[in-house]
């Protein structure tokens, strides 16, 4: 691994610590860009999934006593099977027309939550986290971003601030560590992908920690704002990435 790109993994996972502290997701759709200009796709992926897994352990771990599990057993439990499915996506579905459609619907959604929304709790079933679990793992597999799917859900639900959180950190917990097991079953994972792992680590803690004091001062209100504003970015993301290659 060249200094080069441990530079960039240590940069790039310091901020995604960061938002991922104020926010609650989305450390990997900040670190991708920066990561991936001092190491290859094949292995920035797999060792970003890497640590997805760690900033969701420090960060469950923080809100612990907050996690709602009535409505994200649904979730855990939808999880399971999309983990495999992602890799079935990849080989029979055009990956750009997936990432495609996902930016549109994130950012229809987000101007939804920014522009329209009236502010009040939703009340949606638990059962809509079996395909928020689905969705999030086939994502996952099949480009390293687990988030949004679990981001609209939790958003849905109504939960505040520290309760999606707990919810978030929880499911993404589950659903990284099936990524990992299953890129591990792959060969995705060598001496190179640990090694940014543990130089990455202190960073992401670092960054997240800052987040979270930056965090500790935001009413729901704000905190829902910037939650839909981050989620409008996430899908600009997908959106500039699919039509790159597209048109």
């Amino acid at each position: 691994m060249s200094l080069a790109a441990a530079l960039w993994f240590v940069l790039g996972w310091f901020l995604a610590g960061f938002v991922n502290g104020i926010t609650g997701f989305g450390a990997a759709m900040v670190a991708m860009p920066l990561v991936t200009q001092g190491m290859d796709i094949t292995l920035a992926v797999p060792a970003c999934s890497l640590m997805v897994w760690v900033v969701s352990l420090e960060q469950g771990w923080r809100y612990r006593g907050h996690t709602d599990w009535r409505r994200i057993r649904p979730v855990l439990i939808g999880a399971l099977p999309g983990a495999l499915i992602g890799f079935m996506v990849l080989r029979h579905l055009p990956p750009q027309h997936l990432k495609l459609a996902l930016g549109m619907f994130l950012l229809i959604y987000a101007c939804w939550g920014l522009f329209l929304e009236d502010g009040k709790a939703r009340v949606i079933g638990a059962v809509w986290g079996y395909a928020a679990g689905l969705l999030s793992t086939i994502f996952g597999s099949a480009f390293s971003f687990n988030g949004p799917p679990l981001a609209v859900y939790a958003s849905l639900s109504g939960w505040g601030k520290v309760v999606s959180k707990a919810g978030l950190a929880m499911t993404f917990i589950v659903t990284s560590s099936l990524m990992v097991f299953t890129q591990v079953f792959a060969g995705a994972h060598n001496a190179i992908t640990l090694t940014a792992m543990l130089i990455g680590v202190p960073a992401a803690i670092f960054g997240s920690w800052l987040g979270f004091l930056a965090s500790r001062s935001m009413g729901d209100k704000t905190y829902r704002k910037l939650f839909f504003g981050f989620i409008a970015c996430t899908g600009l993301n997908f959106f500039w990435q699919a039509s790159r290659v597209l048109w």
